[in-house]
């Protein structure tokens, strides 16, 4: 199958089963179905509208973004001295591996306490407390975390070798990596993983269970961490548990040529069509902002879950569902798994995902009924103006778009157009050659429909186009 050298962005592929490569996963004897192994070259799915939503936002594919969770610790001293003592231990700004700050006291037992800012890749706030009677501390922390930002501040892409670090090393902040990831991201957040090493390599099979095990690593290597770090500051006995999710953030990435001008007509449709389109009945106003540079739209799907769209780098669109009330990510995950434990965090990250597609393939099944999507104008010209650069010569370029965009189309001449620029712009897709006319000399060559109709919108002609039957 051939195809065209630049696939207009947001049309559906003319090979929509290109990225599939037939793979063998059981032999025929054994009789089981062969199933189709999906790979793409940059490591994720194009954003293709012809693809259903459970295509492209399969919950297999999601990733956990920003997290928001609750840690209760108790450490077990043996008099009132080692109390007084790990205390000051705990707030020991010397020391180059604190992890904790103590910043001052709301009473003779209590403390506010935090971790060390810019120094690991989890930050913290929370409350110390002294029991008197059983010479106990309580220490209850609310901890943001990120494991995207965690893979990407790893120096070794392997899964298996970001799993073997010590807590203390794969934790700590790397200026250099961030910077790298900065350098990508639009938002100039550093939670972006670069490469398709990062993401598993070209292929989805088993990309999910890769993926929890490496969110499950996460939550126990902080969880040790925080654990090490008291027993051995303070010489007593440890004990540590998680408590609660209080936000959450699953997130899906898809490529796109023009990841900024698909989001700008992609918001633009949605807003048009929002005050009349049934899935708004009743929510509360869509919201826009920016990032950076990065344009981002915000749709309330109900009170307590919002979904974000936005470029996140120049050729990736993010789609984050986002969760900001504990109970409802409770409840959303016992209606995935009724059996979850509560505060057991692997469980609900693993439900969560099928949870936040079952809210995304909703919204997009509403956009795609209800919303005209139009052509993306924006998209259209940043391409015909990438193609003219590929195919026509600097000095001819003004007068050639000048041509094009009035009379859609042109005839060869000896002197400024000659037939091989004309031929260059038919092999970029720019033009379409017609049928040579009788007594004409030379063949028409015109403008091809998306460019032609990409001027109609732009320009906003009144009379009709020039086209090929003119």
């Amino acid at each position: 199958m051939t195809l065209p050298p630049h696939p207009l962005p947001g049309q559906a592929s003319s090979a929509p089963e290109q990225d599939r490569v037939p793979t063998t996963c059981a032999s025929p004897s054994s009789g089981e179905q062969p199933r189709v192994r999906l790979r793409t070259r940059t490591g994720l799915k194009r954003l293709d509208l012809a693809r259903p939503s459970s295509f492209l936002f399969a919950p297999e594919d999601a990733r956990q973004d920003r997290i928001q969770a609750q840690m209760r610790c108790f450490v077990s001293l043996s008099d009132q001295e080692g109390c007084d003592n790990a205390i000051e231990l705990l707030g020991d700004r010397a020391d180059p591996d604190a992890l904790f700050r103590i910043s001052r006291g709301l009473s003779p037992s209590q403390w506010r306490i935090s971790i060390v800012p810019d120094r690991w890749l989890f930050s913290g706030r929370g409350l110390l407390r002294q029991s008197g009677e059983c010479h106990r501390l309580q220490l209850d922390l609310t901890l943001d975390f990120n494991p995207q930002r965690y893979f990407a501040h790893q120096s070794a892409s392997n899964v298996d070798a970001v799993r073997s670090l010590l807590p203390e090393v794969a934790l700590r902040v790397h200026p250099d990596l961030a910077l790298q990831a900065r350098r990508h991201a639009l938002d100039a957040n550093d939670n972006v993983l670069v490469g398709s090493d990062r993401l598993a390599g070209s292929s989805f099979e088993q990309r999910g269970a890769n993926w929890r095990e490496t969110v499950n690593d996460f939550l126990g290597k902080i969880k040790t961490l925080i654990s090490s770090h008291l027993a051995r500051t303070t010489r007593g006995h440890v004990t540590a548990e998680w408590r609660s999710i209080n936000t959450l953030e699953i997130m899906w990435e898809l490529s796109h040529q023009d990841a900024l001008s698909w989001v700008s007509d992609f918001r633009t449709a949605v807003f048009a069509a929002a005050p009349a389109a049934i899935w708004r009945r009743g929510k509360v106003p869509l919201e826009s902002g920016r990032t950076g540079n990065a344009d981002w739209m915000l749709v309330p799907l109900t009170k307590e879950i919002k979904l974000r769209i936005y470029a996140k780098t120049l050729n990736r669109v993010r789609f984050e569902v986002c969760y900001t009330d504990a109970g409802r990510i409770r409840q959303e995950s016992k209606r995935r798994q009724r059996d979850i434990p509560r505060g057991d965090l692997t469980a609900i990250l693993a439900a969560m995902p099928g949870a936040a597609a079952e809210r995304l393939h909703g919204f997009w099944r509403g956009v795609m009924a209800y919303s005209a999507l139009p052509s993306p104008a924006t998209t259209d010209a940043l391409d015909f103006l990438d193609r003219l650069d590929q195919a026509v010569p600097r000095d001819r370029r003004r007068q050639l778009m000048s041509l094009l965009a009035n009379g859609r189309g042109i005839t060869p001449d000896a002197v400024l157009f000659p037939e091989s620029i004309c031929i260059a712009m038919e092999r970029a897709g720019l033009v379409t050659k017609a049928e040579r006319i009788r007594n004409r000399a030379s063949p028409r060559y015109y403008l091809a429909p998306t460019f032609s109709a990409m001027f109609d919108r732009l320009l906003r002609a009144d009379g009709p186009a020039t086209g090929a039957g003119s």
